[in-house]
C-alpha cells in the first residue's frame, strides 16, 4: 500500500505557519509537521483538535493523589501509628506536602508514558526523519494531494506563496496498520542504534529491581542493608560528656547569644515596685476562667503542686503564714486574707513571683513561667477561702456578742420587775398601818427590808434612775415617816 504525498521544506516557524494556513484554506490534508522545537500556534494553523493528554494528565494526577493519601493514612495510623508532638495521626495538612509531590510525579511520568506508547517510541525505537535537518533548524510540513480536486501543480502554487525551500513529490509505502515504512524515511546511522540496547538494558533492570523489592524473600529479624552506615550509625553523646567535635569539647552547648525560645518572649521588667505596678496593667494571666467563670482542675491541681512544693514552706498549707521556716524563727509572711496581696493583680504578683521582693527570693530559675501563672489562680483561690473564713469567725462573734447583750438585757429585767414587786408590797403595808391607826410593830423591819432592797436595785444599776427607782424613794419616805410616827407614840 501506498500514499502520495508532498513535503514542503521551510527556514524558519514562520514559513511553515503560512504553509499549514496555505494548505487548509487550499483543502489540503495536512498529514504531519516536523520542527526542531515545540513552535506556538501550529497545532491551530493545522486545525488539530486539543489534545486528549491533559485528561490522561489529570487522571494520573487524581491517581497520585488517592494513592498517597492512602498510603500516608495507612502507615500513620493503622499500620504504625506514632505520637508526633499530639498530633493526630490522621492529619491531613501533615501530608499535603507529599500529596502534592506524588501528584506531580503521577501526572508527569504517566503522561509521558502515555505518548511514547502512542507514538510507538518504544526503547531501541531507531530515529528517522522525513527530511534532514529537522531536528537541527530546518521545518518540514507533509500534506497529501491524492484525494484533492487540484492537481499537483496547483499543489505546488499553493505552497509557494508561504515560501518553501524545497518542495519534494514523495510516494509513501505502508505497512498493514497504514504507518510508513522505515524504508521511505531518512534514517539514523547505523552508529547510533547502541543507544537502543542501554535502553532496553535499563528497562530490563528496573523491571527486575521493581520484581525483586515486592516479591522479594523478606526476614523482618534481619535489619535492612546499610548504603551509607555513619547515617544510620551515628556516634551519640550524653548532654554533659565531653565532645571532640564540638567547641571548648563540650556536647552540652550554650544557646546562640539573644536567642529567644519558642512562645517566651523575653521580660522588660526590673526588680522595682514601679516596674512591678507596670507589670500589673500591662500582663495578663493566660490561664483565665471562661465565660462560666471555671477553671479546669488540671490547672488548679498543677498551682496547687507548685504551691506545696516551693511556697507553703512560709506561707502555709492555707496560706495563713504559718509555714514550717515561719515557725523558727523567719519572718513570717501575711496572711493572704488581710495582705496587701488581695489588692495587687496578677501581673504584679506574677513579676514578684519572678524578680522576688523583701524576704521572698527570686523563683524564676525553680518555677517556669506558665507554672507561675498557674501558683497565681491557686493563690487567689486561697484567698477567696480566706475571706470566708475570716467572714464566717466574724460573724460567729457578732452573734455571740449579740446573744450575751440579749442575756444581759434579760437579767436587768428580771430585777427591774423583782424590785418593783417588792416595793408594791411594801407600799401596801404601809397603807394598812394608816388605815388602823395602830403602829406597825414591823415599820423598823419594814424600813430595813425597803433600804436593802433598795441598795439591792442600786447596785444592779447604779447610773440609771426611771420610774420604778422614784417610786421605791416615795415609798421608803413614807415607810420612815410611818416608823417615826410610830416612835412619837411609843415614847
Amino acid at each position: 500500500m501506498s500514499k502520495r504525498i508532498l513535503v514542503a521544506t521551510y527556514e524558519s516557524e514562520d514559513g511553515l505557519l503560512a504553509g499549514a494556513r496555505a494548505a487548509r484554506q487550499a483543502g489540503l490534508t495536512i498529514l504531519d509537521a516536523y520542527t526542531p522545537y515545540a513552535v506556538h500556534g501550529l497545532d491551530k494553523a493545522m486545525g488539530l483538535k486539543p489534545s486528549r493528554l491533559t485528561w490522561v494528565c489529570f487522571a494520573f494526577g487524581a491517581l497520585g493523589v488517592i494513592f498517597i493519601t492512602w498510603f500516608q493514612f495507612w502507615t500513620s495510623a493503622v499500620s504504625w501509628p506514632v505520637n508526633i508532638g499530639g498530633k493526630p495521626w490522621n492529619s491531613l495538612p501533615a501530608f499535603a506536602p507529599a500529596i502534592f509531590e506524588m501528584m506531580v510525579l503521577f501526572a508527569g511520568l504517566g503522561t509521558v508514558i502515555v505518548l511514547f506508547a502512542i507514538s510507538r517510541l518504544w526503547p531501541g525505537k531507531r530515529s528517522s526523519t522525513i527530511v534532514p535537518g529537522t531536528t537541527d533548524d530546518r521545518f518540514a510540513l507533509v500534506v497529501e494531494h491524492e484525494t484533492a480536486a487540484m492537481d499537483l501543480e496547483e499543489v505546488r502554487a499553493t505552497f509557494e506563496t508561504s515560501h518553501p525551500l524545497a518542495i519534494e513529490d514523495r510516494v509513501l509505502e505502508l505497512n498493514e496498520s497504514r504507518a510508513p515504512l522505515n524504508d521511505d524515511l531518512t534514517r539514523a546511522p547505523r552508529s547510533q542504534t547502541w543507544l537502543g540496547a542501554v535502553n532496553w538494558t535499563l528497562a530490563a533492570f528496573l523491571l527486575f529491581l521493581a520484581i525483586t523489592v515486592v516479591f522479594g524473600v523478606r526476614n523482618p529479624t534481619r535489619p535492612n542493608w546499610e548504603v551509607f552506615r555513619e547515617m544510620f550509625r551515628s556516634p551519640a553523646s550524653s548532654a554533659l560528656s565531653s565532645s571532640s567535635v564540638l567547641p571548648d569539647g563540650i556536647t552540652f552547648q550554650a544557646p546562640v547569644p539573644h536567642t529567644i525560645p519558642q512562645g517566651l518572649l523575653p521580660l522588660h521588667y526590673e526588680a522595682t515596685d514601679a516596674s512591678a505596678a507596670l507589670a500589673g496593667q500591662e500582663l495578663e494571666n493566660p490561664y483565665k476562667p471562661n465565660e462560666q467563670g471555671l477553671i479546669l482542675p488540671a490547672i488548679i491541681a498543677r498551682g496547687r503542686s507548685v504551691f506545696t512544693k516551693y511556697c507553703a514552706c512560709c506561707h502555709g498549707p492555707t496560706g495563713a503564714g504559718d509555714g514550717p521556716v515561719s515557725r523558727r524563727g523567719f519572718p513570717p509572711p501575711t496572711s493572704y486574707a488581710v495582705g496587701k496581696s488581695n489588692e495587687m493583680k496578677d501581673g504584679q504578683i506574677f513579676h514578684m513571683l519572678t524578680y522576688g521582693k523583701g524576704n521572698m527570693p527570686s523563683h524564676a530559675a525553680q518555677v517556669p513561667r506558665g507554672d507561675r501563672w498557674k501558683v497565681i489562680l491557686y493563690v487567689r483561690q486561697l484567698q477567696a477561702n480566706a475571706k470566708a473564713e475570716l467572714a464566717k469567725a466574724e460573724a460567729a462573734a457578732e452573734a455571740e456578742k449579740q446573744a450575751a447583750a440579749k442575756k444581759a438585757n434579760a437579767s436587768k429585767a428580771d430585777t427591774e420587775k423583782a424590785g418593783a414587786t417588792e416595793e408594791k408590797q411594801t407600799s401596801g403595808t404601809s397603807d394598812n398601818d394608816k388605815t388602823s391607826g395602830k403602829p406597825s410593830g414591823n415599820a423598823t423591819e419594814s424600813k430595813a427590808t425597803t433600804t436593802e432592797t433598795e441598795s439591792k436595785s442600786s447596785e444592779s444599776k447604779p447610773l440609771k434612775l426611771d420610774g420604778p427607782q422614784t417610786n421605791k424613794k416615795t415609798s421608803s419616805d413614807d415607810t420612815s415617816g410611818l416608823s417615826g410616827n410610830s416612835g412619837d407614840r411609843k415614847s
